[in-house]
């Protein structure tokens, strides 16, 4: 079987990661509870503690990626929780676009004394259907690489690549033009 892993990481997004560290804040509770009532439900509680810290790694540590079957021209966007990968496959003939959509997030925080501007920007490489479902094959920060990886996959696919961020630039300079006169 011809197949290929696109992995994204650890992502530490989504409720499965959200549920696994309110598990891990649980289980500290009872660890450290349990050490300082120093009677006989010390034991228990710690045990319980230390129980539910490991299932509740395993949520925030999950990994998310793509599995792509050339042979058999399908993809599963997959969870990984260390050794299984759940997800569903989807047929590749499905998808007629592979794009890369440019992101970009500004957050202020003020105090009394300052304010602060955090920026994110990230570029984003999807296979678009028709019906508009979209599948993340990979995340980047940058855009040389983002491209690289587009025009690889495009190829791979024999898919149209479409760059929204190449398009946006040469939007802003069009209307650049236009300002300056």
């Amino acid at each position: 079987m011809n197949t290929e892993k696109i992995s994204q990481g650890f992502t530490f997004k989504g409720a499965l990661s959200f549920i696994g560290l309110v598990i891990i804040i649980i289980g500290i509770i009872l660890i450290v509870t349990g050490a300082q009532i120093g009677e006989s439900y010390t034991l228990p509680m710690i045990i319980c503690g230390i129980i539910s810290v490991i299932p509740g790694t395993v949520l925030l540590l999950s990994a998310r990626g793509v599995l792509i079957d050339f042979e058999n021209k399908q993809l599963k966007p997959y969870t990984d929780f260390f050794i299984v990968k759940t997800g569903k496959w989807h047929k590749l003939a499905d998808y007629n676009k592979l794009i890369l959509k440019y992101t970009y997030e500004s957050q202020i925080m003020n105090s009394k004394c300052n304010s602060t501007d955090y920026i994110t920007k990230s570029f984003d490489v999807l296979l678009i259907s028709e019906t508009k479902q979209s599948i993340v094959l990979n995340e980047f920060a940058d855009y040389e690489m983002a491209k690289l990886f587009l025009q690889k996959y495009a190829e791979r696919l024999d898919l149209e690549a479409v760059d929204y961020y190449e398009i946006m630039k040469e939007r802003i300079a069009y209307r650049k033009q236009f300002v300056r006169r």
